[in-house]
């Protein structure tokens, strides 16, 4: 077991099954909230829960570190879950942006499923290299925020 603390204010308590096989770390950074991190038996971390600046996420990982699965809440903006493929690019988002819901499916560069609302009114359309190929109802649905999922990514691998 390991507990830290700085004179920054971070503070972390570290469970181990032995010597620097990290297991379980309750952490709080005084910029960016408390966190809970759960490793592996490689001692990489494979869950990880923060609440940052008052933002909910919770992160699975893959082998690498890198997201594999995320869900974020931000108050006022709403909310993402994102699921990554195995070039690390996000490749399926399901958004709820304020009040209003997005689905992409996207084999990079945004290319694939788009459903959200134009004017409105429901919109689903394929895309090829970010460009509307067909639109189901002759509307162009704009593309779901890609920042969104780059500022999830950030806010995930911080």
């Amino acid at each position: 077991m390991m507990i830290s603390s700085d004179n920054e204010g971070k503070s972390t308590i570290g469970l181990y099954a032995g010597r620097n096989k990290a297991r379980l770390f309750l952490s709080h950074l005084p910029d960016k909230g408390p966190s809970i991190s759960l490793f592996d038996n490689e001692s990489k971390v494979k869950i990880f829960v923060a609440v940052g600046n008052g933002n909910p996420s919770v992160t699975l990982l893959d082998q690498d570190k890198k997201p594999a699965i995320a869900m974020l809440n931000r108050k006022g903006e709403g909310s993402i879950l994102g699921i990554w493929n195995s070039n690390n690019e996000p490749a399926v988002s399901l958004a709820v942006k304020g009040d209003k819901p997005g689905l992409f499916m996207y084999q990079q560069p945004r290319t694939g499923l788009l459903f959200n609302t134009a004017g409105g009114r429901p919109a689903l359309a394929l895309m090829n290299n970010g460009t509307p190929i067909w639109s189901a109802t002759g509307d162009t649905p704009p593309a779901l925020d890609m920042p969104l999922s780059d500022d999830l990514l950030k806010e995930l691998t911080r």
